[in-house]
């Protein structure tokens, strides 16, 4: 019995070392998210902070050597509750495989705004709540949770035209599990716009539409922005659903939503008024295009020009070593490149066997001799300018 004792407690302390070392459902998210990061097509935005003060992760995602101008902006957010982790699973392993294509063409035509976790502190606990007890999606009109008023500061900052909240059910439901919600609109012509592109969906066999009553409460993420002129959708998945079904049909919900919109530049301003105000200035930083767009020639002529000055420069820097490895001779002097046996010049013959330098100019001898040399030389040159006929002006 002892030696069983011991084997069972040695089991669960090697369980709660793997467990530790996996962390919790948000630490392995993070995890995600840091592998996210590196991907050329992933741009951090500032994090928020949970109650407990753990970051809330976000990113955009998009082809960044294209111009962002044109782009359809879409926002997907998860984990509002946290226990509903497949949801936010689906949004990471969806965007690594869109940062793992060579060449997605979805980026080339939207921004993503992803929000993985709006709930870190229930996602860590796999808790619905937050760390004191808030149900986030009921704070939508309130923003009494910084983790409300945290996405509220990114949807006003970007202005998408198409927002995505994924939820699932864990427990039965009273609508059809698989589902997405269409909330009420201030128009008719926006509501049957909405219900429309959901239809689109409705179409491929995995969802039934939900319509909301125009006075439903609008403390919920999607309904709240709907009211105030998002184009705004939730979707939820049946409860016992595997993960694998879950993924796809978020997955395929997303690909339907964004391919409509981007089809049809003009259904943006039908579904997302509110998304007109917006200003790309505001948001520059994050969409600024890359060294593989247009600009790629300047930046490799620039390249060029900075490793010609470089060699240069190492160059200049290299002359003392080269200059002390033979002789030096002056600037004033060059050496003598007649054969020594057409030399008639006796200063030319004294020259040969030691060159004249700047070291060797400073010898008295050589010096003295030299200028006894140059005053001979003036003297002839006098005598010849004597002895040649005058020339008397006439009078």
């Amino acid at each position: 019995m002892i030696r069983r004792a011991i084997t069972l407690l040695s089991l669960l302390g090697l369980l709660a070392i793997c467990t530790q070392a996996l962390g919790n459902p948000y630490d392995q998210a993070m995890r995600q998210v840091r592998t996210l990061s590196e991907s050329p097509h992933v741009r951090l935005l500032p994090f928020g902070n949970s109650y407990s003060g753990r970051p809330i992760a976000a990113f955009v995602m998009s082809d960044f050597s294209v111009d962002s101008r044109g782009k359809t902006r879409v926002m997907i957010c998860a984990g509002q509750h946290g226990d509903e982790y497949d949801a936010v699973r689906s949004i990471l392993d969806y965007c690594l495989n869109l940062a793992n294509e060579p060449h997605p063409a979805i980026l080339s035509k939207c921004i993503f705004i992803v929000i993985p976790m709006v709930n870190p502190d229930g996602i860590a606990a796999s808790k619905r709540t937050n760390a004191i007890g808030k149900d986030i999606n009921r704070d939508w009109t309130a923003f009494t949770t910084g983790e409300a008023r945290y996405v509220h500061r990114i949807v006003r900052m970007w202005r998408p035209q198409l927002l995505i909240d994924q939820h699932q059910w864990n427990e039965p439901s009273s609508t059809p599990g698989n589902s997405i919600e269409v909330a009420g609109c201030e128009t008719d012509t926006r509501r049957l716009a909405m219900t429309d592109l959901a239809i689109d969906v409705e179409r491929l066999g995995k969802l039934s539409v939900v319509r909301c009553h125009r006075y439903s409460s609008e403390s919920l993420f999607h309904r709240h922005y709907s009211a105030i002129g998002y184009a705004a959708y939730l979707v939820e998945t049946a409860q016992g659903e595997s993960y694998a079904a879950r993924n796809d049909i978020y997955e395929s919900t997303i690909t339907t939503l964004v391919e409509a919109v981007c089809m049809n530049k003009s259904l943006c301003n039908v579904l997302s008024p509110a998304s007109a105000s917006f200003d790309d200035s505001s948001v520059g930083a994050y969409t600024i295009r890359t060294p593989e767009d247009g600009s790629s020639a300047t930046s490799t002529l620039y390249g060029a020009i900075m490793l010609v000055i470089g060699c240069i420069a190492m160059v200049w820097l290299m002359r003392p070593f080269a200059r002390s490895g033979g002789e030096s001779w002056s600037h004033r002097f060059t050496r003598c490149a007649v054969a020594p046996g057409v030399c008639v010049d006796p200063l030319s013959l004294k020259r040969l066997p030691q060159p004249i330098t700047s070291r060797s100019w400073v010898n008295k001898r050589l010096r003295t001799r030299y200028v006894a040399a140059s005053n001979s030389k003036t003297d002839h040159a006098t005598e010849d300018h004597n002895d040649s006929p005058l020339h008397i002006p006439w009078s």
